[in-house]
Order: C-alpha cells, then structure tokens, then sequence
C-alpha cells in the first residue's frame, strides 16, 4: 500500500487537502478483482474550539478494481 497526499492550512480552522493512494490486489484469483486499485481522494476539516468536522470524496481511476466513487463524513473532538 502507498500513497502521497498534501495539505493546505488556508487558515488556522481550515484544512484542504489531496490524496491518491493505490495498493497489491489481496483477490488475484478473482478476475474483476485482481488489478491494482487506485483512488484519488480531495477533503478539507474545519476546527471549531474542541470540535472537528471532516468531509471528502474520491474516485477511482479504473472502477473494476476500485472505488467509483466514495464518500466520508467524520465529527470529532480533540481532548
């Protein structure tokens, strides 16, 4: 597995960022499954005091063996 990613402090509550990531199929022996699967990901996080907000999307870049599209939410709290 590996993957590059960058981030952008646009302010000191405001994060964007970039990633793509592509990793060794685990399934060789199931044809629609054995390549190599690739996803580009784009998210930004917004800090409010203690709380965090997160969001992004993703594509892959060959949707047999990846992702066509994927989605996350996230809502935490630094202690």
């Amino acid at each position: 597995h590996g993957g590059v990613a960058a981030d952008w402090a646009v302010a000191d509550d405001l994060t964007l960022d970039v990633q793509v990531e592509a990793n060794s199929s685990a399934f060789r022996d199931v044809s629609f499954l054995a390549k190599s699967p690739a996803t580009v990901f784009a998210g930004v996080r917004k800090l409010w005091g203690n709380f965090v907000a997160e969001g992004g999307a993703g594509v892959g870049f060959d949707p047999e063996a990846s992702y066509q599209y994927a989605y996350s939410v996230a809502f935490g709290y630094l202690f």
